[in-house]
């Protein structure tokens, strides 16, 4: 858990440091998503998805009008439900301090751009509950530490006077273990956000 922190403040470190060389772009994105979870490989499993949000800040480092390099600090909720049709409905949300790094490549549409992100994601736990019925169970110890997997991003962007305003839909697919007692599982998510950067 210390390495986890260590690594975490670095990076934000290091990101703060390229904030104030003024060679990118940064700013902050919030977004809403529905989350699974499934085999690796599969993209959906035949559950109830669970809601939850995701809110951070975002940098942008444009190497040319058509590609750029960015990274999130976000915390984001991934996790799964289950309807309870044969056992009691439960819900399991987990939290997660999440770091990806994508290359991200754009191209001109009337007055604005559309882009293409994709690269890997390495996600934090923060916390993990499970919600069945009116009782609610700290699972953290159940919990793998880290949640990694390669994410995949598109959207637009709009130039307005003092910023550009972006929205996107992005699809996480989770590649290592969650659940230590099932090693088959696998975090699955899609989340459509809205950022502003300056």
């Amino acid at each position: 858990m210390k390495t986890i922190k260590q690594i975490v403040l670095t990076s934000a470190v290091l990101l703060f440091s390229t904030v104030v060389s003024g060679q990118i772009q940064w700013g902050g994105k919030a977004g809403i998503g529905a989350s699974t979870q499934s085999e690796l490989g599969n993209i959906y499993k035949n559950n109830e998805l669970s809601l939850g949000y995701n809110a951070g800040l975002t940098i942008k480092y444009p190497v040319n009008h058509w590609f750029a390099v960015k990274t999130d600090l976000l915390y984001s909720q991934k996790g799964m439900s289950s309807d309870g049709n044969e056992s009691p409905s439960q819900t399991d949300k987990y939290g997660y301090l999440v770091l990806p790094v994508k290359a991200e490549l754009s191209a001109p549409l009337n007055k604005q751009k559309i882009f293409l992100a994709t690269g890997p994601y390495a996600g934090f736990l923060l916390n993990a509950t499970r919600e069945t019925e009116n009782t609610s169970t700290d699972i953290k110890k159940q919990t793998e530490d880290m949640d990694l997997g390669i994410s995949v991003e598109i959207g637009t962007i709009k130039s307005l006077s003092k910023c550009d305003l972006q929205l996107s839909l992005s699809y996480d697919m989770g590649l290592s273990e969650i659940n230590k007692d099932n090693n088959d599982i696998r975090n699955k998510a899609l989340v459509f956000s809205v950022g502003v950067l300056f």
